[in-house]
């Protein structure tokens, strides 16, 4: 079923710094060698994704180094290219790893719980209701579409029916490609080429439809700029590869309007989604933060570039190092008490 168009009257949120961690100055462990994805996972502790050393570093919010997850090789269960980093509601890490195509499981302590072997790794993962993950399989139809489809990971890997199946967008720049967040009650998505929001319940499959953003906004070339050098550091290449990819992606299409978001992460603990709704290359995001039961919302400001991940009302974002050499990981924190789901 698919109720009407919601919209809520916002609230103005606030949220504080609680840590700023440097990356590459952190206490102890392995220096970071090529961080390409970072989460939330409890107990003031981030797992960092180093490609370039394939594991994840634990840290907690004072820079100290706490735990290696994963290792480098081609067995079974071993990392090669790590790509994302998820923690759900079970008190496990998963890490989608591209060149070996596989997805591990790993306890917080660092044991291997399992691996599932996929022969096309998804693009990404999510986190579903029984807190392990799933994954979101991007495919390029006839008509030149594209659609993504999201169905369970687990230790069988056994063909079972999709958990969902939506359009993922526009192929090129600047595009408005599929967002998706999703915690054990359900999941939030949409590309963002309108100012609406799915949020699809697992429990019985009921979609609610929201507004957020504003669509049609122009996408200048500098906004073209942003995205391409986004694309390009994120690509886990040598540095004479990234500049053979951005002179191809100059050359490629791109959107002349903004999507109405590019973002959607979801707080795992709340079940809150956080959309921003800032075009790529703004250092001060502008989020909106919508419940899962649609009658709350609030507007907030957070500096930075890019929202990673949150939880528990703490939202861990990219930002310059203070010199504006670099780059750290900040965390904020939302005044006023956490919230659970229900």
């Amino acid at each position: 079923t698919l109720a009407a168009v919601r919209v809520v009257a916002p609230r103005v949120v606030k949220a504080k710094v609680i840590s700023e961690l440097t990356l590459g100055e952190f206490s102890g462990g392995a220096r970071l060698y090529g961080v390409r994805d970072a989460a939330l996972i409890g107990d003031s502790l981030i797992a960092i994704l180093d490609w370039g050393l394939a594991r994840a570093q634990l840290y907690n919010y004072d820079g100290v180094f706490k735990a290696r997850i994963g290792t480098r090789g081609k067995e079974f269960g071993a990392l090669l290219q790590p790509h994302r980093v998820l923690a759900c509601g079970n008190g496990a890490l998963t890490l989608l790893d591209i060149d070996s195509r596989a997805v591990n499981e790993y306890s917080r302590d660092g044991l291997l719980r399992f691996t599932v072997p996929v022969v096309v790794p998804p693009q990404s993962i999510i986190c579903w209701p029984t807190g392990d993950a799933a994954g979101v399989f991007v495919r390029r139809e006839a008509d030149n579409t594209l659609t993504a489809t999201v169905r369970p990971i687990d230790t069988l890997d056994v063909p079972r029916p999709p958990l969902l199946t939506t359009s993922a967008g526009e192929s090129q720049i600047l595009g408005a490609t599929l967002q998706i967040g999703a915690s054990a009650l359900g999941v939030w998505y949409g590309t963002g080429a309108t100012a609406t929001l799915n949020f699809m319940l697992w429990a019985d499959g009921s979609v609610r439809v929201d507004t957020v953003g504003v669509p049609g906004r122009e996408a200048t070339r500098m906004h073209q700029r942003d995205a391409i050098d986004v694309l390009v550091s994120e690509a886990p290449a040598t540095f004479i590869e990234q500049q053979r990819l951005r002179r191809q992606l100059l050359g490629a299409p791109f959107r002349d309007t903004l999507p109405a978001y590019r973002n959607v992460v979801v707080d795992v603990v709340s079940g809150d989604a956080w959309v921003v709704t800032s075009p790529v290359g703004t250092r001060h995001m502008q989020v909106t933060i919508l419940s899962p039961d649609g009658k709350s919302r609030g507007d907030l400001k957070l500096r930075g570039w890019e929202l990673l991940s949150v939880r528990a009302g703490e939202a861990l974002v990219v930002d310059d190092s203070p010199d504006g050499r670099g780059a750290m990981l900040v965390v904020h924190k939302l005044e006023g008490p956490a919230k659970v789901m229900k």
